[in-house]
């Protein structure tokens, strides 16, 4: 086989394994949840958890106008030479999809959390409405336990950075109860592309090459110490959205700042 037919023939390789990895959970869950990924992603925060800026947005950036570059590069020659330029895109794609499962993307194959946290999928409406009061019902207590007034908002008094400090309380109290969920070496920040994610309606999302937790800072700030915890818990190795809200609302409420609290129950 020639050279330059190995790294596509390897993206179609991964696409039929990733068809019958679901079918092993379990497997997934002990080699790869509870083995390689936590080795993997704590050198990463150890590794750019200290960089003041997002590394991974950076990254992103470069690889666009590399892109563009590539692109403008062989318009000319694009219908002469197409085959040879599909197969160049089909070798970058095969190397991208590589690595984003081997640092991050397996996780979306690992048994479900609440298996993990022995939690009941049934529940009646009537339950559904008696939380959803309880609910309501602490929220407003810590908006009247804040601002000593029913009608005022929460005005968070933290920066951005203090926040990011402030998350980790919730997560080390958390992790009392839930060994899986402890967290260890940092590594949030405010996403570079803040501006687009929020046209697009994303509060955040989590960089899986370098395994920061990159949160829209243009967002509003009494929802920014949640949406970091949802990011926090993405890159424990969770990758289903629901499981991160969860473990997300859990580290906000687990924290003794009464502001994060907020932000959990209100969101």
């Amino acid at each position: 086989m020639k050279r330059k037919y190995i790294l596509p023939s390897f993206l179609l390789f991964q696409i039929i394994i990733l068809k019958i990895i679901p079918f092993f959970p379990e497997n997934v869950e002990q080699f790869y949840s509870n083995g390689l990924y936590p080795i993997l992603s704590q050198y990463s925060r150890i590794a750019f958890g200290r960089i003041p800026f997002s590394v991974g947005d950076c990254l992103y950036f470069i690889l666009i106008v590399l892109g563009f570059k590539w692109l403008l590069e062989k318009r000319k020659t694009w219908k002469t030479d197409w085959k040879n330029h599909v197969l160049a895109i089909l070798s970058f794609l095969s190397v991208f999809y590589f690595c984003f499962h081997l640092l991050w993307g397996f996780n979306y194959y690992r048994q479900p959390l609440f298996e993990k946290m022995n939690i009941e999928r049934d529940y009646t409406d009537a339950d559904l409405l008696i939380f959803t009061q309880k609910l309501i019902a602490r929220t407003n207590a810590i908006q009247m336990q804040i601002t000593k007034n029913d009608s005022l908002k929460i005005v968070i008094p933290y920066s951005k950075e203090q926040i990011f400090e402030m998350n980790l309380n919730g997560y080390e109290t958390l992790s009392y109860q839930y060994f899986f969920l402890k967290y260890t070496h940092p590594s949030s920040k405010k996403s570079l592309f803040s501006l687009p994610l929020t046209y697009m309606g994303f509060g955040g999302y989590l960089n899986p090459f370098t395994n920061e937790a990159q949160v829209n800072y243009l967002g509003p700030m009494y929802s920014f110490p949640m949406t970091t915890n949802h990011e926090m818990a993405h890159q424990m190795g969770f990758a289903s959205e629901s499981e991160c809200n969860f473990i997300g609302f859990l580290a906000s409420i687990k924290n003794e700042d009464l502001y994060i609290q907020y932000s959990g129950y209100s969101m």
